[in-house]
């Protein structure tokens, strides 16, 4: 899978869905490593059911990019998707143009999920049936290209911070 912002494309530019994140994806604001804004925006990507991705662009800018069709799924997964990406960006995870089954790429969904859900939940912006939801999407998102056990992992971490 090629990068869907690479060849020039960065920042998007004509044809693109640039609508208010802020309201699509009801976001408080996302900060990489260091405090740098990250700039989030919607655009289609060439490869079908990627949802997102989080990168630095050609000048070490953090983005993430949301597939659109995101905006047809539930609030709770929308905000949840976003949250994750953004933690991507805050642990400094490289880009990752699969997922496959080596344990680090594996580690690295596993810490986004966590650091996303812990925020949502310190910060009042999930409940715990938020999170029960949440739990769900990731028991019944299976495929070639998604971690296994997303679900366990998660309540482990959440356990493990005395948030579930």
């Amino acid at each position: 899978m090629g990068h869907p912002v690479a060849g020039g494309s960065w920042p998007p530019t004509t044809g693109d869905v640039w609508p208010s994140l802020a309201e699509a994806f009801e976001f408080r604001g996302c900060s990489a490593y260091g405090g740098v804004p990250v700039t989030a925006v919607l655009k289609e990507f060439a490869v079908v059911g990627v949802r997102s991705v989080s990168d630095l662009d050609a000048a070490g800018n953090p983005f993430i990019v949301i597939n659109p069709v995101m905006l047809q799924e539930h609030e709770i997964s929308r905000r949840f998707l976003y949250y994750h990406e953004c933690a991507h960006n805050m642990l400094q995870h490289p880009a990752l143009r699969a997922i496959d089954e080596a344990p680090e790429v594996i580690f690295m969904e596993y810490d986004a999920n966590c650091l996303a859900a812990g925020y949502l939940l310190r910060n009042e912006l999930y409940t715990r049936r938020n999170i029960d939801f949440m739990l769900l999407v990731l028991e019944n998102n299976r495929g070639p290209d998604r971690p296994p056990r997303q679900a366990e992992a998660l309540v482990h971490c959440l356990q493990e911070q005395g948030l579930y």
